[in-house]
């Protein structure tokens, strides 16, 4: 796979359904479910060859042949044995993403931590808010979990989150572009933003992805997008869009090195975050050089 960062993100995504193996690294497992004990040697496998290889390879297993027995059993962790993972399924089809090991986790949190203090500093009430990790979404015959979620309270305990945040080692960047889509097309919108996280030894990769407006031209191009990432603070449409006018398209990009910082800042518009207009003490979320800085810092040793 190219490198991320030589990605062009100015391209549309070529298509605005998702189909869950989609962007699935080579190398990835594919199994009959049979019982618990053998996905958890999957998953043992998986990160025994990850840590081996610096944290660098595959993460996922396919499940084929998934009861509703058996979706209950992921969902509730009956894996055992340790193993972190987050589940997807369509039908009898599942798809498991199996946790690399603690740096992943830790940029996660630190980027939640981040996001977390500033709306404190802004003086919004922590009551008006709530994170949830690996909280599963259902939608008929499908569900998914990410890696964290934000939910304003105005949409509730179980509403549809407005940010995402999906994190995977560097092969896993294919598949992460598809989740992405799951997001905006079972919620029809209502979730406003997907930050990716993309960790490599070398470096750590950020995007913000969201929806381009409904009235956007069709087929979509590149100089459309460009126009789109050059407004501002680029707000997304904060309304419910059906997948036929879904065009979702990486706004910002960071990276972040050893050596430095590259890209930000990075903006998660206020009034998207808590799908509400802002009090005069908040403003939009900056994720500046020293935050990215402090957000990867279990990343390089």
């Amino acid at each position: 796979m190219a490198e991320v960062s030589a990605v062009s993100h100015k391209a549309p995504i070529a298509s605005r359904y998702y189909e869950p193996l989609t962007g699935l690294p080579d190398g990835h497992i594919v199994r009959v479910y049979s019982g618990m004990s053998k996905l958890r040697t999957d998953a043992e496998n998986i990160l025994a060859h990850l840590k081996a290889s610096n944290w660098e390879g595959n993460q996922w297993v396919v499940v084929l042949g998934l009861t509703k027995n058996a979706i209950e059993k992921l969902v509730n962790r009956d894996i055992h044995g340790g193993i972190c993972y987050l589940l997807e399924w369509e039908g009898t089809v599942g798809v498991l993403k199996i946790m690399p090991g603690p740096i992943h986790e830790r940029i996660t949190t630190d980027l939640l931590l981040t996001v977390h203090d500033q709306t404190r500093e802004m003086g919004t009430p922590r009551t008006d808010f709530a994170w949830g990790g690996s909280t599963t979404y259902n939608k008929g015959r499908k569900g998914k979990e990410a890696d964290e979620i934000f939910v304003p309270t105005s949409r509730r305990l179980l509403g549809w989150p407005t940010l995402v945040v999906e994190t995977g080692v560097s092969q896993s960047y294919p598949k992460l572009k598809e989740v992405v889509k799951w997001w905006f097309l079972n919620s029809e919108g209502k979730v406003r933003i997907v930050i990716i996280i993309v960790a490599k030894p070398k470096w750590v990769r950020f995007e913000r992805w969201q929806l381009a407006p409904p009235n956007a031209p069709t087929p979509i191009t590149e100089d459309y997008i460009d126009q789109l990432r050059q407004q501002g603070s680029n707000i997304p449409p904060l309304v419910t869009q059906p997948v036929i006018t879904q065009n979702p398209y990486s706004v910002e990009e960071v990276t972040v090195t050893a050596a430095g910082v590259t890209g930000a800042p990075m903006t998660i518009p206020i009034q998207a975050l808590y799908d509400r207009a802002p009090s005069s003490t908040e403003k939009d979320i900056i994720l500046n050089d020293s935050d990215f800085t402090f957000i990867t810092r279990s990343a390089f040793f």
